[in-house]
């Protein structure tokens, strides 16, 4: 039987990462899990030293009765 479960997803913005973790605040009462920890880490991306960009890295844990 699953008692927990950890996700990660990469995306390219906050915006976009601040909507996941909501979504799956959301849903957690319909699909019978409890959002144990949700979380974003921001990674820059560089080339030769200069910062290019930014990659979020999406950490969510659900626990199941």
């Amino acid at each position: 039987m699953l008692v927990e479960e950890t996700q990660k997803f990469q995306v390219d913005s906050e915006k976009e990462a601040t909507k996941i973790i909501d979504d799956f605040k959301a849903k957690q009462h319909t699909e019978n899990y409890i959002l144990s920890k949700a979380g974003y880490t921001r990674k820059p991306i560089k080339a030769k030293g200069e910062v290019i960009g930014e990659i979020f890295t999406i950490t969510i844990t659900k626990k199941f009765d």
